[in-house]
């Protein structure tokens, strides 16, 4: 590849329409990857108004809670680099104990449960599937035999707030990396 080993995408401007394209999607027709799918390319969004930010205090490390679950019959997302981007991009705050960040790997409802309870996340990030089943939106964990297990959104949320990660304090984040199992009956896409 006459590509340097990695590509940063930076944009800086929000006057432009492109501002709110998720440059994450953007397709390497070359490479045959999405720009966020490898670890070859970094998104970089430049913050217009740093001052702005406010400091968080966590009363220790922040306590980050990767949950990743990939049901053997669907498709793989490619779970494991994101994985790795996440620790790169943190590897200093890591390093100087400021972050932390437990994987749980083939997510079961009781295994997240059990992550919830016991390490007491600031963030949830979860990667896998999700879509719609029966008009309401689910994530598909994993059951006892690797195969998919779909909770309902409303589940999931109990869930989370059960845990005191959706409650109103600006130090608990949820993101959702989902991608949807692809052409089966009954799904609707992302």
């Amino acid at each position: 590849s006459t590509l340097f080993p990695y590509t940063t995408l930076f944009r800086s401007s929000d006057n432009s329409p492109l501002a709110a394209v998720p440059w994450e999607c953007l397709f390497i027709p070359r490479h045959r990857v999405f720009a966020g799918q490898t670890l070859k390319f970094s998104i970089v969004r430049e913050i217009a108004d740093p001052a702005r930010l406010v400091s968080l205090r966590t009363g220790g490390p922040l306590r980050i809670l990767l949950v990743e679950a990939s049901p053997a019959e669907l498709p793989i997302l490619g779970v494991e680099q994101e994985i790795q981007l996440i620790d790169k991009s943190l590897a200093l705050a890591l390093a100087d104990g400021s972050v932390r960040i437990e994987v749980v790997r083939a997510a079961t409802k009781e295994s997240v449960l059990h992550a919830l309870r016991t390490f007491s996340p600031h963030v949830f990030h979860f990667v896998g599937h999700g879509g719609v089943q029966d008009g309401r939106g689910v994530v598909l964990l994993v059951n006892d035999h690797g195969k998919s297990d779909p909770v309902p959104a409303e589940d999931m949320g109990l869930m989370l707030q059960d845990y005191g990660i959706l409650i109103a304090d600006p130090a608990r984040l949820v993101s959702l990396r989902t991608g949807g199992p692809g052409d089966q009956p009954g799904w609707i896409g992302d």
